[in-house]
Formats: C-alpha cells, sequence, structure tokens
C-alpha cells in the first residue's frame, strides 16, 4: 500500500487520491466513487467514500436478461498514517440480501413478460413497448454491461 497523501488534504485532493486508491479498492472503471467525509487526526487522516458500482445478476430465472447490472452503493474507508502512507482500507461487499432482493424483482419482472430484451444499438422506442406492455427494457450500456432500464411508467 504505497499510496501517499499530501500532507494538506482539501476536498479536490481528497477526490484525487480516492481516485488513485481505485485499483485496490478493485472497482470496475466506471464505478462512481465519492468523498463522503474527511476527517484529520494526530495519527493520520481517514477518508469515508461511497461508491456506486454495477453488479450481475445471473440466474436461469432471469432468461435472456441473465447477466444484466444493477448499480449498489457501497461505502468504504482509507486510513492514512501521519506520514501519508495508507495504512488501512476497508470496502464493504455488496449486501447478498440486497443482491437477492433485486433478483428476485427482476425475475418476477421477467416472468410476467415485463422486459423486452433490446439488440446491440437498438434504438427504444417507449411508445412501442407501452403498446407491447412492457415498461421494462435490457439493453447493452457504453462498456457492453447489460442495463435493465425503464422505458415509461405504467
Amino acid at each position: 500500500m504505497d499510496i501517499k497523501q499530501p500532507r494538506h488534504l482539501d476536498p479536490a485532493h481528497a477526490s484525487q487520491l480516492l481516485e488513485s486508491a481505485r485499483p485496490q479498492l478493485h472497482v470496475p472503471d466506471d464505478a462512481t466513487l465519492r468523498v463522503e467525509n474527511v476527517k484529520a487526526t494526530a495519527r493520520g487522516t481517514n477518508i469515508q467514500f461511497s461508491c456506486n458500482t454495477p453488479v450481475p445478476l445471473e440466474g436461469a430465472d432471469l432468461g435472456e436478461a441473465s447477466g444484466v447490472s444493477v448499480d449498489v452503493s457501497l461505502k468504504g474507508d482509507l486510513r492514512f498514517d501521519k506520514d501519508g502512507k495508507l495504512v488501512k482500507k476497508k470496502f464493504e461487499s455488496p449486501d447478498p440480501q440486497q443482491l437477492d432482493a433485486i433478483r428476485d424483482n427482476v425475475s418476477k419482472l421477467v416472468a410476467n413478460e415485463q422486459v423486452y430484451v433490446a439488440q446491440p444499438g437498438e434504438e427504444i422506442d417507449p411508445d412501442k413497448l407501452r403498446e407491447a406492455g412492457k415498461p421494462w427494457y435490457v439493453q447493452a450500456d457504453e462498456n457492453g454491461r447489460l442495463r435493465l432500464k425503464r422505458a415509461y411508467m405504467a
């Protein structure tokens, strides 16, 4: 853990430091990292952060939507000693119960035929999906991840 912090840490530096720690946190490049709190003490500095990261859902009951990614918000801490060396990192894992609930919800949408699976690059027409009774659709994002999106409010 050889990341170092500057002596005086302002919010912009805290964000840069958090970004530099991204590889050690093992989050995807498109995960959104946000500094929530910076606390300096005589022993060092603590950066509390949150992260929205995509988590894929798998299962036969998801049909063609298997592999769809959902964003999950996670929290973590980076602790630096008084010399600015990263001495501890804590980053929570996705809550399995939360993921099960999301997966169950998507599974029910699929079972009730409320999800349309779009072709790569297909332009979505919400009016056509409304006529078909499909308020949700799955389409690959710019990073190639399948995403569940709302076509219209039912």
